[in-house]
């Protein structure tokens, strides 16, 4: 039987957890742990698990975690639950996670939509994300927005994205792909027109006095902007 591993008294409640784990599956090295569960255990912050380099999969769903500050070195991770917990805000705790498939979020207290998806910026494989049950899922036209932002997506709130894009509005045409629907959706909103005249190919005052052509008038361009 494999020896536990030795603990001391300034141990946190995850290290407790995560030993004990380590021991119920024989694990006697870091590098052999790939998958992670420590969802439901009531905890209110987790150590940091840089101890385990090749870490891909983590349930850390159904705590009570408000910050997540323990992946800083787990670049492999490619699904991250953190659903259910308390978390406000993520600023600069998985912008380096660019492995990153899967990422459940819903069922938090985030708000500040811009700053939650400049956290994803990076993520260009990500596939999954869920947010709802979050404040920011409340903001106007927060779907079209996460889906600009995050281009890579196929699934945001267990909704196929092609199917949310063409249905944004009751009315909205069928539309062959986001993009499309995005740029619909960016054509309705308001417009500023600034017209101006366009003289290049108006011709000078000599060529009209020595010319038996006939000019036509400047052309008038108008610009709109969004």
């Amino acid at each position: 039987m494999a020896a536990a591993p030795q603990i001391t008294r300034y141990s946190t409640l995850s290290e407790l957890i995560v030993n004990g784990i380590m021991v119920s599956n024989r694990i006697k090295k870091d590098k052999d742990v790939t998958e992670l569960y420590l969802a439901h255990r009531n905890l209110t912050d987790v150590h940091d698990l840089k101890r385990f380099p090749y870490l891909m999969i983590l349930w850390l769903n159904g705590n009570q975690l408000r910050y997540i500050t323990c992946l800083s070195t787990n670049f492999r991770l490619c699904e991250l639950y953190l659903h259910d917990n308390k978390l406000t805000e993520i600023p600069g705790a998985l912008r380096h996670l660019t492995c990153l498939r899967v990422l459940m979020l819903h069922n938090n207290q985030l708000t500040k939509l811009e700053k939650v998806l400049s956290e994803l910026q990076k993520m260009l494989s990500l596939q999954t994300l869920s947010l709802f049950d979050n404040p920011i899922a409340l903001e106007p036209e927060y779907r079209l927005f996460v889906i600009h932002k995050v281009p890579s997506l196929s699934l945001l709130d267990r909704q196929g994205e092609k199917e949310y894009a063409n249905n944004y509005l009751k009315n909205s045409p069928i539309h062959e792909n986001p993009e499309e629907a995005i740029l619909n959706r960016r054509l309705k909103k308001s417009l500023t027109l600034f017209t101006s005249f366009d003289w290049s190919k108006i011709p000078r005052f000599l060529q009209r006095r020595t010319s038996d052509n006939v000019f036509g008038e400047p052309a008038i361009v108008t610009r709109v902007y969004r």
